[in-house]
């Protein structure tokens, strides 16, 4: 199998030049004020709002007030912690050597038997599920479970709340899962169980528009 280069497949590449712009700034200068930034943007500040705004929406940004003097005071801007997951690194390469070095040796029931564990740590984790009755409530478990998990998660009802969806964007096996659709085969297989629910899943794994959606009858 050919590992991918992860580099020119780095998530900084979903986004706009804009963006990508700020990100990298930001990167490098840890904290920047929106004046500074607007300047070497060369739009202006309520066109670097924008962007950062729906960088934010995204949990990606992180800003702060500081007061200097007389006057309104400076709006700082830097990366959350969780921007770090957007950017290249060699963890990639690392997974997919790992994960063929496993199945080599041991075979596909290991791989499965890896993710089966994993996919359950991270449903099961921060409190115990089985005190929760109802899909909607464990669906707003999963969501924060798997958010704390490194993924962006939207929950939403269709056809009159007779179906719950739940959507998942920039999943942290994306790249690797198509190499290994164990990986997702174990996320479906252990997130019905813990809704004793069949479950349809509706993916896009090419493009930038990537996302795994779970879609759930409400039974209750």
């Amino acid at each position: 199998m050919t590992t991918p280069d992860y580099d020119t497949n780095s998530l900084l590449r979903l986004f706009n030049p804009t963006k990508q712009a700020i990100i990298k700034i930001l990167k490098i200068e840890g904290t920047i004020d929106l004046g500074e930034l607007s300047s070497r943007l060369k739009i202006s500040k309520m066109g670097v709002l924008n962007h950062i705004k729906k960088l934010e929406d995204i949990s990606l940004i992180e800003r702060t007030n500081k007061k200097e003097g007389v006057g309104r005071p400076k709006l700082l801007i830097k990366l959350s912690p969780m921007a770090s997951r957007i950017f290249p690194n060699s963890f990639m390469k690392l997974s997919y050597d790992l994960l063929d070095h496993i199945r080599t040796e041991n075979g596909e029931d290991k791989i499965n038997s890896i993710f089966e564990d994993l996919f359950k740590k991270m449903y099961y984790k921060n409190g115990a599920l089985s005190n929760i009755t109802t899909i909607g409530e464990k669906l707003k478990k999963v969501k924060e479970n798997k958010e704390k998990g490194g993924y962006i998660m939207r929950l939403e009802t269709t056809n009159n709340g007779d179906y719950y969806e739940l959507t998942q964007y920039t999943c942290p096996f994306g790249q690797l899962s198509s190499s290994y659709p164990e990986i997702c085969n174990q996320d479906q297989k252990i997130l019905s169980g813990l809704l004793n629910t069949s479950i349809e899943v509706k993916r896009n794994c090419d493009g930038d528009n990537n996302f795994c959606k779970f879609i759930v009858k409400n039974k209750n």
